[in-house]
């Protein structure tokens, strides 16, 4: 389908959680997301230079990245964009990201703010979701200690990468099967197949968002 875009494009809202405080209701310690920085800067720049409003936001709590998204759904000035993107890093469980305080929010929570009954300003046009967080165990690196249903997995033993990597879990209860058009103009794009691992360098950021931000540096202007 062939979306008319005009600068501005609109806003592009970056959120990445790397510290986090308690336990997860699964009595789970989440670990920095060491690394998680770099995504933040390649983001930054990518989405500035393709002419979006960039807004950035790191570790907050659970209930503040549904109070900051939801802000944006209901901002005025979403009538005049073209499209709107949110990328989202973090640790993740089924269905699920987590805040700084450990504490889970339901990404379907998060997706629904966007549908047409709740913002009419992006009624018809695109909206791309980037989530960068773990959707499983399954690909852990051999050896390694059984996964519990949280984090990235720190990837040293995966790559020839310099640095060590790390693992970020999410059901796909996102949308129905249904052909209700409120869920129409969406792009959900996940770092993993259902039921794995994400991972994570320390040092050179998460793949994911390496090849996110290299893909569309180089076909953006031929698409």
């Amino acid at each position: 389908m062939y979306y008319p875009m005009k600068q501005p494009y609109g806003f592009a809202l970056i959120i990445n959680i790397k510290s986090f405080d308690g336990r997860t209701d699964k009595d789970v310690e989440l670990d920095e997301r060491t690394g998680s920085d770099v995504d933040v800067k390649k983001l930054q720049d990518l989405w500035d230079q393709l002419g979006f409003e960039v807004r950035t936001h790191v570790d907050l709590k659970a209930h503040e990245i549904y109070g900051v998204v939801r802000k944006m759904a209901n901002a005025d000035a979403l009538q005049n964009s073209s499209c709107f993107v949110c990328c989202i890093m973090t640790h993740g469980d089924m269905g699920v990201v987590y805040g700084s305080d450990s504490k889970s929010l339901d990404i379907k929570d998060i997706i629904d703010l966007f549908k047409q009954d709740n913002c009419s300003a992006l009624t018809e046009k695109p909206k791309l979701f980037f989530i960068q967080a773990c959707r499983g165990c399954q690909g852990s690196p051999p050896g390694m200690p059984e996964i519990k249903p949280t984090p990235e997995l720190d990837a040293s033993a995966l790559s020839e990468a310099d640095g060590d990597v790390d693992c970020d879990h999410i059901n796909d209860s996102t949308f129905s099967r249904s052909a209700d058009p409120s869920e129409a103009h969406f792009l959900i794009g996940y770092s993993t197949v259902p039921d794995h691992a994400s991972f994570r360098n320390v040092k050179i950021g998460t793949w994911y968002i390496d090849a996110l931000v290299e893909i569309f540096s180089h076909y953006h202007k031929d698409e």
